[in-house]
């Protein structure tokens, strides 16, 4: 009798156990008020992930930054955009991308018809700013501190994204890991073809490879620039005047206009000696850029100023013209040593944000998509397919090194924008991508391309090493007065003429004191403001007194 009630006891047990787990299962399967029973699942049914959620539909507004575009490229539908698309599970349903001559005005147009894009990029953060102000933007403080990926990437330049009022309107480009914004290179083959075997470091060094070069070849140009003085820093830098002579620079801790710089007259007089040896192009001032490029290709120019970056792989440039003996590596500024010079006002230090801004428009029904696609912008992810492509097509890998085609075409670069186009990674690939030109064009042996692969890095890496040596420059983040800054466009387009005229010899030296001392005391105002703006600056670039 005892057997019987225990089965009879573990049966009641087992049917209780069976219908309280039926209504668990039912319960968990549908969430509504009506329970229904679900079939069972099994095998790899069973295991079927949940179906990915529609892509939200964005639009995008954004510039090329001067890439070469093919005629026929879609900017709403392409490899790389769809990968960022797809990472960011959004659709771009409209891409208003103007031709880079063209991009104010399209840019403006956008803003006053208030047909704004959701996303939107542009190169000038203080329009952004400004836009930001009246309403265009979103304000980002709380996505920024919301967004993992936004904060791991901008938790250390909080102060640099804020405007004046305090607010962020944009995420701007990260500082690049592998440029310097001023810089110069040469042509090794010429040096080499006048008989040197190691780059010239001193100014009078560069000035005598200069002179050898004209003496070989008359017809050659050792040195020259557009106009307005564009690419015409290189002496001014080696006397620690910051630009191209005619703008306001860090001096020893305060600002000053170039002008007050005690080495400016200095500078001029070197500029005056190339001009009379025939060391410097006459036509430095007036040579538009097409002109100016086909003396760097056609006329074994010396000394050509750019950014590192670009110095990196300007052999593929010189391939593509025909110069097929060109080896071009980056050199460190000839500082003259004087006290008087200041290694704040020739170098630039760390980097800050870049100039390229991100912004979500205020009106924009897709802000949440809007963000992941930022985010995605800055993925790591996003790095490598902006800066080396797609995996198999624009690039193998090979005993773990990234190998780019050099016969693909791919437009990547155009997204790498929040990375500020030229980081490491990017230039080692663009590069490596020259190497492949040189050997196509000129049939280099691999063992010069390693030997020129050698020489050029451990250049940039000297190069880089230079810009890092001092802090980072707080003048870059003083915005005048809308007034003042009108005025200080007036001012150095005046300066410009005072300076050319100097460094042509049209004025003597006592008569360009006299002008510069004018100069100087008409447009007093502006220095007076930058340096009441200074302190508030240094906080932003980091700087304790």
């Amino acid at each position: 009798m005892l057997k019987r009630k225990s089965i009879c006891i573990l049966a009641l047990m087992l049917i209780l156990s069976m219908v309280f787990t039926a209504c668990t299962d039912n319960e968990v399967a549908d969430s509504g008020n009506t329970p229904t029973k679900e079939p069972s699942k099994t095998g790899s049914e069973a295991t079927e992930p949940p179906a990915a959620a529609e892509p939200d539909k964005i639009r995008v507004f954004y510039v090329t930054a001067g890439a070469e575009i093919p005629e026929d490229y879609d900017f709403a539908d392409n490899p790389i955009l769809n990968e960022l698309a797809k990472l960011a599970n959004v659709e771009i349903t409209e891409a208003v991308v103007p031709p880079w001559s063209d991009v104010i005005t399209k840019y403006n147009l956008m803003m006053s018809g208030g047909n704004i894009c959701d996303v939107v990029h542009y190169n000038d953060p203080t329009s952004m700013v400004n836009d930001g102000k009246n309403g265009a933007y979103v304000e980002l403080t709380d996505m920024i501190n919301q967004s993992p990926v936004l904060t791991e990437r901008y938790s250390t330049y909080m102060e640099q994204l804020k405007a004046d009022d305090g607010n962020i309107y944009a995420v701007r480009s990260l500082p690049v890991d592998g440029d310097v914004n001023d810089a110069f290179f040469t042509r090794y083959d010429v040096l080499q073809d006048l008989g040197y075997t190691e780059i010239p470091s001193t100014l009078d060094e560069w000035i005598d490879a200069m002179r050898k070069l004209k003496e070989k070849y008359p017809d050659a140009i050792p040195y020259t620039s557009m106009d307005n003085l564009h690419y015409c820093e290189f002496v001014f830098n080696a006397y620690g005047i910051t630009g191209r002579g005619n703008g306001w620079q860090m001096y020893f801790g305060d600002i000053i206009h170039n002008f007050e710089n005690p080495m400016y007259k200095e500078a001029i007089e070197t500029y005056k000696l190339m001009l009379e040896e025939g060391l410097m192009d006459p036509e430095f001032v007036t040579s538009k850029r097409q002109d100016f490029d086909d003396k760097r290709y056609n006329k074994k120019v010396l000394v050509n100023q750019q950014n590192a970056a670009v110095c990196m792989v300007f052999a593929g440039r010189f391939m593509d013209n025909g110069i097929a003996e060109a080896r071009p590596v980056v050199c460190q500024w000839p500082i003259v040593d004087d006290p008087r010079v200041d290694s704040n006002a020739v170098y630039e230090g760390s980097l800050p944000l870049g100039n390229h801004g991100v912004a979500i428009a205020s009106t924009s029904k897709e802000k949440e998509a809007s963000l992941r696609f930022i985010e995605a912008l800055l993925s790591e992810e996003a790095e490598i397919l902006t800066t080396w492509g797609i995996e198999g097509e624009d690039y193998t890998v090979e005993n773990g090194q990234k190998v780019p085609d050099p016969d693909k075409k791919t437009v990547k670069m155009v997204y790498n924008m929040l990375f500020g186009y030229n980081s490491r990674a990017s230039i080692e690939g663009l590069f490596e991508n020259n190497l492949g030109k040189i050997k196509s064009v000129d049939g280099a042996s691999d063992e010069e391309l390693d030997a020129y692969r050698k020489l050029c890095w451990n250049q940039f890496d000297k190069v880089y090493a230079d810009a890092q040596s001092v802090p980072m420059r707080p003048i870059k983040f003083i915005t005048l007065e809308p007034d003042t800054a009108s005025r200080a466009i007036e001012a150095q387009n005046e300066a410009l003429t005072i300076a050319i005229r100097a460094m042509r010899g049209d004025i003597s030296m006592e008569d360009f004191e006299v002008q510069a001392s004018a100069f100087l005391e008409k447009y007093k105002f502006i220095t007076d403001e930058y340096n009441e703006k200074l302190p508030a600056a240094r906080v932003k670039a980091g700087l304790t007194d």
